[in-house]
């Protein structure tokens, strides 16, 4: 399942998501590491991979593609 978050406009890292985790209605925070955003639920662990799409993305990707 992929969730689209548009990180510029309403969602930054560290953001808490109050009762949006599908599995127990607890609440989330938008993470991030070397491979990119996550949200993760802070009752239950649960994991989501957000499809972001900010201009660093879309910079890295045109580099990784290019060559």
């Amino acid at each position: 399942m992929s969730e689209v978050v548009a990180a510029q406009n309403v969602i930054q890292e560290h953001s808490v998501l109050f009762k949006s985790c599908a599995r127990c209605s607890g609440d989330r925070q938008v993470r991030r590491d070397f491979d990119g955003y996550y949200i993760a639920c802070l009752s239950c662990g649960h994991v989501t991979y957000p499809e972001v799409t900010t201009q660093e993305v879309v910079r890295l990707l045109e580099w990784k593609f290019a060559s």
